[in-house]
């Protein structure tokens, strides 16, 4: 069974055009993008455009567009000649609804939809309830689903758009009769702006056993998805990340498709960045530990915010282990192709919570109060938990009760 969109209900209350002397004046001179006569499926631009004064490209007139009304409505094949009006990126997209007018009803996605779920197919086509109907946002959801079809691998994907009109409840439905045929597999796989050798080792980083249980296994013949393709994106990352490219960029930049073999040759483009070396001096971190408290690792960036923020989390962390008196400094040395960055940490002297009390407190037991305090006290294997950070979230904690 195929889900359906929310219809609008016969008799109700549409939503109502602009009228043409409602305040339209905040866009005279604006570049007018696109305009269409929507409403009736039978008619299009292409019947009525002598009638339109207002052009395309050219700015928004009112007089202009109150002139295209008239002459819309002397035609005498319509009702009432209502305007819309819908801002976009590069300008005013204006809509002569032509009344009686149909309004969409459910779209449908006939062979796509074991493949793809209903709500995802129905945000990629651009659905709008209660939208009056319209040729080019039937085109635009055409071209939006054939993009994303192919994207998905499916190169070959056709879309042909089958009206179902209801004139009696004022609705049209959509079908986007659609033939996937075959999904492609993965053919030659390169990546640019990188050595031959440096290109070498990461196109075999991609067929380890590693990719594999990373769900990046990418070799020629695999099927093409585009997750796959992402989560490759992100391996070929990490791998640059770990010869010190911490940030590195990676993008898929195209696939072409070969029809005769079903394979598409996919190309990433590699920026590797300035070698970057981050080290610990003064104590000794796991690398999974550094990785973590260290955002410059996740972020795949460096400026001074993350530099200040990785200062900021070692020093909590080893406060949270007994060194209360740790001291963080940060040094930066940056060259043309590389930047050095040392956190130096004097732990100092180890201490243990031995007690928490709490002063000026007249209605609660201290045990209630500290009930869901951050810090804590050391016990024989523990030395408790302290640092600012935890500090700060205990007197939150006893203000906030």
């Amino acid at each position: 069974m195929i889900a359906g969109a929310v219809l609008p209900v016969r008799g109700q209350d549409q939503p109502s055009p602009l009228s043409p002397t409602q305040a339209i004046g905040t866009y005279e001179g604006q570049p007018v993008s696109a305009i269409e006569v929507v409403g009736q499926p039978g008619i299009g631009m292409s019947q009525l455009e002598p009638l339109i004064r207002q052009k395309t490209w050219q700015p928004f007139s009112q007089q202009q567009v109150e002139a295209s009304i008239s002459a819309l409505r002397k035609e005498g094949q319509f009702q009432d000649v209502q305007l819309q009006l819908r801002p976009e990126a590069s300008g005013v997209r204006v809509r002569f609804v032509l009344q009686p007018a149909l309004y969409f009803g459910v779209y449908e996605f006939p062979g796509a939809i074991r493949s793809f779920p209903y709500s995802r197919l129905l945000q990629i086509s651009g659905y709008q309830g209660q939208e009056p109907y319209s040729a080019l946002d039937l085109q635009q959801a055409e071209a939006s689903l054939t993009k994303f079809f192919q994207r998905a691998g499916f190169f070959q994907a056709a879309v042909r758009v089958q009206l179902q009109p209801d004139p009696a409840n004022r609705l049209v439905s959509v079908d986007f009769q659609t033939d996937l045929q075959r999904r492609a597999k993965i053919g030659e796989i390169m990546i640019d702006c990188v050595s031959p050798e440096e290109t070498a080792k990461l196109q075999k980083s991609l067929r380890t056993v590693m990719a594999r249980l990373r769900g990046a296994l990418l070799k020629k013949g695999t099927l093409y998805t585009y997750k796959k393709l992402q989560t490759a994106t992100t391996y070929l990352q990490r791998e640059l990340s770990k010869d010190r490219h911490l940030m590195a960029q990676v993008k898929l930049v195209s696939a072409n498709y070969h029809p005769e073999t079903n394979l598409a040759d996919v190309t990433f483009q590699v920026t590797p960045g300035p070698e970057t070396n981050v080290s610990i001096a003064g104590a000794h971190l796991r690398s999974w530990t550094r990785n973590k408290l260290i955002p410059i690792y996740q972020e795949k960036t460096f400026n001074s915010e993350l530099i200040d923020e990785g200062q900021r989390n070692l020093t909590s962390s080893f406060q949270s282990k007994g060194y209360f008196d740790v001291k963080v400094t940060a040094e930066v040395d940056r060259q043309p192709n590389a930047i050095s960055l040392v956190y130096r940490i004097d732990q100092g002297p180890r201490h243990k919570v031995e007690k928490i009390t709490v002063s000026g407190n007249q209605h609660l037991s201290d045990k209630d109060l500290l009930a869901r305090a951050a810090v804590a006290k050391g016990s024989l294997f523990s030395h408790g938990k302290y640092s600012a950070q935890l500090l700060r979230q205990t007197v939150n904690s006893i203000t906030n009760r």
